[in-house]
């Protein structure tokens, strides 16, 4: 891409916008909606690269800082429920991204 200014082009690569850092949060839940604490959440990206974060005391987590534009891997783990990776696109902030498990594996 170029921009024409006084008969000259100047080159505009360095004005292109980059991915913007965004937030992806929700719960990790029990069937019966009771917020699961400690729970492990981890987002991968198609990179490799990966971020995790506890949930709180009710089921809670978030991740700052994630990229617009990416595509990642959302997984769980606990010691007593079990719940399924879900692949996430993020072109937005996105809240409610919850996790509930159907059965205990206790």
């Amino acid at each position: 891409d170029t921009v024409s200014s006084n008969n000259s082009a100047t080159d505009v690569t360095n004005f292109l916008p980059s991915a913007a850092e965004v937030t992806v949060s929700g719960r990790v839940l029990t069937e019966s909606g009771e917020g699961i604490r400690n729970a492990i959440v981890t987002l991968t990206a198609v990179t490799g690269e990966v971020i995790s974060t506890r949930t709180s005391s009710f089921g809670y987590y978030r991740f700052d800082g994630v990229l617009t534009g990416e595509t990642y891997i959302a997984e769980v783990v606990s010691k007593r429920y079990s719940f399924q990776p879900r692949v996430i696109l993020v072109r937005d902030a996105l809240a409610d991204v919850d996790f509930v498990s159907p059965v205990s594996t206790r």
